[in-house]
């Protein structure tokens, strides 16, 4: 049986805070733009230890929270928390200068399931504890297949996807990226974003899509059926 200390970082807690400063706004790759342009933006606020960060998803939702000792460039200092589009945490622990500090815990399925991992001063890593996805393969000697294959696959993306009509109306593109396990019965089982589009809405669609898959035939490692990580890009376009 494992225990585990996680801590929340929330921003009225533990901190002694004053007004929120500049609002910042940034792209799918972290580089800074201007709102028009952005996947993301960050606030910041004075603390007694430094700053306290705040990075969000375009549609409000957190993304990270973290301690920092400066602003320009983001230095790291102290315990964060980042979280996945739907609110659940992905990972927390702790930062020194930038650096992943003694115990970090990972979450998988929904926080349903984690993995602990430990770094130690001169950066080594060592897991206390591994999740269950610890087993899940990322190449196999025979890897996951669509029933028909590839072109069948495209064809059942194309027929299934519709592109939603606020979207539509308001002109928003851009790729989504997402992750999913083939099970070794061949299920298509937790998909999730592993790069947004910016659009919560054509990510959602993206999923909905991965959710609405017939069953595969599941890939094999040394004659035997495992479960495999599988990604496939989604980009929203608009026609003329």
């Amino acid at each position: 049986m494992f225990v585990y200390i996680v801590f929340f970082l929330l921003a009225k807690a533990s901190f002694a805070q004053q007004s929120v400063l500049d609002t910042t706004w940034f792209d799918s790759d972290w580089k800074e733009v201007s709102k028009k342009y952005a996947n993301y933006y960050r606030t910041s606020q004075k603390t007694d230890k430094g700053f306290l960060i705040s990075d969000y998803y375009l549609d409000g939702h957190l993304q990270m929270v973290a301690e920092a000792s400066q602003l320009s460039p983001l230095l790291k200092n102290g315990k964060c928390t980042y979280y996945n589009k739907n609110q659940t945490k992905s990972s927390s622990g702790t930062y020194r200068n930038g650096q992943q500090l003694g115990s970090w815990i990972y979450y998988y399925d929904n926080q349903t399931d984690s993995s602990v991992l430990t770094v130690a001063e001169n950066g080594e890593k060592t897991y206390s504890r591994k999740s269950k996805l610890e087993d899940v393969f990322t190449v196999v000697e025979v890897m996951p297949e669509f029933p028909g294959g590839v072109q069948e696959m495209m064809k059942f993306i194309q027929t299934t996807i519709k592109y939603p009509r606020e979207a539509e109306v308001k002109k928003w593109t851009g790729k989504t990226f997402v992750k999913f396990i083939v099970n070794e019965s061949g299920n298509v089982v937790e998909p999730q974003i592993i790069k947004s589009s910016g659009y919560a809405i054509l990510d959602n669609e993206a999923i909905r899509v991965i959710q609405l898959m017939p069953t595969w035939t599941p890939g094999m490692q040394n004659n035997k059926k495992v479960s495999v990580f599988f990604n496939i890009p989604f980009n929203f376009t608009l026609r003329k």
